[in-house]
């Protein structure tokens, strides 16, 4: 996605407007958003209650995006996750990368939760760099994970260093589960 305005008309100011029309018809709106909203330096993973505090131009978005869509429905839900994986960029290198499906099960579940509201982590359980993450996913692409080589360094400035996300909330809330890569790659 390229940034500028485009990145800001998408990513902050369209989920305002649907938030705005699922309360106008009273649908529940369920927002995904992302673990960037964090500058990654906590010396411990992220619960729902941190204070945002983005270092790039996506996750400044996405926080927007957030604030927009609970003060235009206090019964939505933000569900905040990490990279995803699964189905058919160069962050920091501490993440909690979780299967696609699963995420699609805890929005579907929210759905029909209207009991839950506001901000939601759900990030799978391991904390991996990137490197570790593409290696156990190199089976998936008939390649041998031993041939992929890297560090896991430093991130750029411009990139927060640890936005892990605590989700125990989540998984004591949920039936939806949420393991980590190790448990659930190939």
């Amino acid at each position: 996605m390229s940034g500028g305005e485009d990145l800001f008309e998408i990513t902050a100011r369209a989920p305002a407007v649907l938030a705005a029309g699922a309360e106008q018809y009273g649908a529940r709106f369920v927002h995904v958003s992302t673990d960037v909203v964090f500058d990654g330096t906590s010396p411990r993973p992220y619960v729902e209650g941190d204070p945002v505090c983005p270092v790039h131009p996506y996750g400044r978005a996405k926080a927007e995006a957030e604030a927009a869509v609970l003060s235009y429905d206090a019964a939505s839900v933000i569900v905040r996750t990490s990279l995803l994986w699964g189905g058919s960029g160069d962050g920091g290198p501490q993440l909690r990368p979780l299967r696609v499906d699963r995420l699609a099960a805890v929005c579907i579940e929210l759905c029909d939760r209207p009991d839950v509201t506001g901000i939601l982590h759900a990030a799978g359980e391991d904390a991996v760099d990137r490197l570790t993450f593409a290696r156990a996913l190199a089976p998936l692409g008939g390649v041998d994970p031993g041939t992929l080589e890297g560090i896991a360094a430093k991130p750029r400035p411009d990139r927060p260093a640890d936005v892990r996300l605590d989700s125990s909330l989540a998984r004591t809330l949920l039936d939806a589960p949420l393991p980590g890569i190790h448990t659930d790659a190939p």
